[in-house]
């Protein structure tokens, strides 16, 4: 009854999750056709098709956003995470000799161009097939522009220092040292992003790589990504004899104690305690991500940098005085991911999800709570960020480049679609069962012949649900959203 469940109580999850497969779908069978006119030779075309492959396997949530590229730079950027996605796995194999590992590392991008460097007996499933295929990624290195070869080579070598550096150091004591840390494996991932969007010319270079914040910018994006990956892991890392929380922040919750007795349940409270201090950490680092995000102007580029950030808050949201983070992966559900894809379709949305999740977080927090006053601090510094980027979307100055503020009209046709068929469906469902059951009697029990079955129950309150929905709902596809009087923009650059 879980899927039913969630069916019933969440049914626009179910059209998100209809359209967020569609998308996939479409966007997988653009990348092959896309492939087929680019590659000519029947062996690159499999490699690239490996590639693609494996980073669907190793992380379906990077494999959606990067299809949102364009195809010259989408191949850039599957073989750059592919190859740092490597490197990761590598410092992850704790079973290997420290020594190897951080000589492995340290070494990576020296064989980039290589075809016959292969690494066997580290990782596990699809990571350690990855390492044991390496060639075949190095061979589509190869095949791209020089600026992006140079970028990725530059990343993987400082990339690959600092990992080196954490192995040797095996855990993060300050908050300093865990900042270096995610800046080494996710804020130069950042960096080195930022320097592909302008080296394909859809970003400035001038504003993402050459300005003074660019690289502060660029860093921030990353740590919030890292850091919500590492709080949301916890007991996944823990188990595995891997750790990221900082002693400066544990140990002030966990005296006299290490940080693996946090997952004890008689040390639930100080975890809690704990973990909301942690996720206050991240916290800082939203503001940087909201201007990074405002700067973008490609719609691909911002599509594809939006939609991790915004994933990430909504984690954070649903970890924040969450104790489950101590006993399971909490993570969203496949339809809350779906409606967030789905609805990062500009900035003002961007500002919108931050906006809620944010204080989300603080009707969350509790005044008792030791890091009570700074969330507060941290969240109200977030939405006032949101509120300033938000003024300046709407009002902008005569000549600006920017797009005016436009909400296009409610995008309902699958949703509507998907209604109407169910309600089709579940009608015919409902008479047949009257039918079978007593020939079509009026009245409920004369109808199912006493009480309905549970699966009669669920379709009839299914059924209930779609009829309101359409009676409801079912026009607002036509009503739009634009203030009055305001032209819609032909073609509406973000932000």
């Amino acid at each position: 009854m879980g899927a039913l469940g969630t069916i019933l109580c969440h049914p626009d999850e179910v059209v998100a999750l209809v359209q967020y497969k569609h998308k996939s779908r479409k966007a997988a069978y653009e990348q092959e056709r896309a492939l087929r006119r680019r590659v000519c030779d029947t062996k690159r075309v499999c490699d690239w098709r490996f590639c693609y492959d494996y980073l669907q396997r190793v992380s379906r949530s990077f494999a959606l956003v990067i299809m949102e590229l364009d195809s010259h730079l989408r191949d850039p950027v599957c073989v750059f995470y592919l190859v740092l996605r490597a490197l990761d796995t590598i410092e992850d194999d704790t079973n290997l000799d420290a020594t190897l590992r951080m000589r492995l590392c340290r070494e990576m991008y020296t064989h980039l161009g290589e075809t016959a460097y292969v690494l066997h007996g580290i990782g596990e499933a699809d990571e350690r097939a990855l390492l044991e295929q390496l060639p075949r990624v190095f061979g589509c290195f190869r095949e791209l522009d020089p600026a992006y070869q140079e970028i990725i080579s530059d990343i993987t070598r400082r990339m690959g220092d600092g990992m080196a550096q954490h192995i040797h150091q095996c855990a993060c004591e300050t908050v300093a040292d865990y900042d270096l840390y995610c800046h080494y494996v996710a804020g130069l991932v950042g960096i080195g992003l930022s320097a592909m969007f302008a080296a394909s010319g859809h970003e400035s270079r001038e504003v993402f790589v050459e300005s003074k914040l660019a690289d502060t910018l660029a860093n921030s994006m990353g740590l919030f990504l890292q850091k919500t990956n590492i709080i949301r892991d916890f007991l996944e890392d823990h188990t595995e004899g891997r750790t990221f929380w900082p002693r400066e922040i544990w140990s002030q919750f966990g005296k006299g104690m290490e940080l693996g007795a946090l997952a004890l349940p008689e040390n639930r409270r100080a975890a809690v305690e704990c973990l909301n201090a942690m996720i206050t950490d991240a916290l800082r680092h939203v503001p940087d991500c909201l201007l990074y995000m405002s700067q973008v102007r490609s719609k691909s580029v911002f599509y594809f940098v939006a939609i991790p950030q915004v994933m990430a808050i909504a984690t954070l949201a649903l970890c924040y005085n969450n104790p489950e983070v101590f006993e399971r992966r909490v993570k969203l559900r496949r339809g809350q991911t779906a409606k967030l894809v789905l609805r990062t379709r500009d900035m003002s949305a961007v500002l919108s999800i931050f906006r809620e999740r944010c204080e989300e977080i603080a009707s969350s927090a509790d005044p008792c709570d030791p890091s009570y006053a700074e969330t507060v601090a941290a969240v109200e510094h977030a939405l006032s960020v949101t509120t300033q980027i938000g003024n300046d979307l709407v009002f902008c100055p005569v000549g600006s480049q920017r797009a005016p503020a436009y909400r296009a009209p409610l995008d309902l046709k699958y949703a509507n679609r998907i209604a109407v068929i169910l309600f089709i469906v579940l009608s015919l469902y409902v008479l047949y069962r009257r039918k079978q059951q007593d020939g079509g009697g009026l009245g409920w029990r004369a109808a199912f012949g006493g009480i309905p079955s549970l699966g009669d129950l669920a379709a009839i309150a299914l059924l209930f649900a779609v009829l309101s929905y359409l009676l409801g709902v079912f026009g607002l596809q036509y009503v739009s959203l634009a203030p009055p009087n305001e032209e819609k923009p032909p073609h509406a650059e973000l932000n």
